[in-house]
């Protein structure tokens, strides 16, 4: 009994820490839609200016100039949005193992949440180094 407790702790423990991590992000999200929504009507622009600047080879490195931050902005965003799909992967993973109670009499499903943790664990690695 008391090995059952122990062997669902550690699901629980990471799914909380997952779970606020998630929050955190969640709260970020209505700055990234704005910017997203602010990115979209910029990139029209762009895209006006990508075609405008292809009348002279000044006006198009000039353009290219410009255009230059917006477009790697514009990575950015994509970057964190995958990033935040990732952790939502991660929370929803947990919540379902925390939530099923049949993994703590389960000797194979207990191996599926050890390759679950380990790929947390290689995912927090990815993150960290991301955010850095």
């Amino acid at each position: 009994m008391a090995a059952q407790k122990l062997s669902s702790l550690p699901v629980v423990n990471v799914a909380d820490g997952v779970t606020n991590h998630t929050n955190t992000i969640l709260n970020q999200m209505s700055l990234v839609t704005s910017l997203s929504s602010l990115l979209d009507k910029v990139g029209i622009l762009v895209k006006i200016g990508d075609e405008v600047a292809k009348i002279h080879p000044y006006v198009n490195f000039a353009w290219q100039v410009l255009s230059v931050g917006f477009k790697v902005v514009q990575a950015q965003q994509h970057r964190d949005e995958n990033i935040l799909k990732l952790v939502t992967t991660m929370e929803d993973t947990y919540s379902f193992v925390a939530s099923t109670n049949k993994l703590k009499n389960q000797s194979i499903l207990q191996d599926i949440v050890n390759q679950i943790l380990n790929q947390t664990i290689q995912c927090g690695y990815f993150i960290q180094q991301y955010a850095q």
